[in-house]
């Protein structure tokens, strides 16, 4: 099992290739779209309570108004909050792709099957500045996880970012804000 786990593991940090834009023919892993990242400011003429009402109405859970009514914090674990770009599987002589914040993917490396999972929580914060100008700030952690497909625990890798700052995995994929929040705005 030892040795089996060395070897997945350096195979997952070598097969995932970042920038790769076309899907290659040999077999593994590979990111052929990077994410963007999101916003860190917003014009709408939505009041605090109309803001915190979206946020509802669009499935965030934990929708407060706080800071004596001038903030929304709403949370999620929408996977769709983070952008992890896009994921190809060459494997088997198939070709696969799924985005990189799936939260559940079927990943064929030396023509063993493993499971990829990606569980993600987002808090969302939108102050009001100037008139109609609003500041959002985005605290996300998205933890990254292969397993066997008995659910053996091969790696397990847990990191936070703004909406400013993405961040980078062992496996290659790098996660940054979707600016989903923005869209609800």
């Amino acid at each position: 099992m030892t040795v089996l786990l060395r070897s997945f593991y350096a195979g997952c940090a070598a097969l995932v290739l970042t920038g790769c834009n076309a899907i290659p023919n040999e077999e593994g892993l590979y990111l052929i779209e990077k994410p963007e990242g999101g916003v860190s400011s917003v014009r709408t003429s939505k009041s605090i309570t109309q803001i915190a009402a979206a946020f509802q109405a669009a499935g965030f859970g934990d929708v407060a108004i706080i800071d004596g009514g001038s903030t929304v914090e709403a949370s999620t674990r929408s996977e769709k909050m983070v952008n992890c770009g896009t994921i190809a599987q060459v494997a088997l002589g198939k070709r696969a792709t799924f985005p990189g914040s799936a939260p559940l993917a079927a990943v064929i490396y030396n023509e063993e099957l493993f499971v990829r999972l990606v569980n993600t929580r987002s808090i969302v914060r939108v102050q009001m500045g100037q008139g109609d100008l609003y500041s959002i700030s985005e605290d996300h952690r998205v933890t990254l996880e292969y397993q066997t497909p008995d659910g053996t625990s091969l790696f397990r890798q847990t990191k936070s970012f703004d909406q400013q700052q993405g961040a980078a995995f062992a496996d290659g994929v790098t996660c940054e804000s979707a600016g989903a929040a923005r869209a609800v705005l």
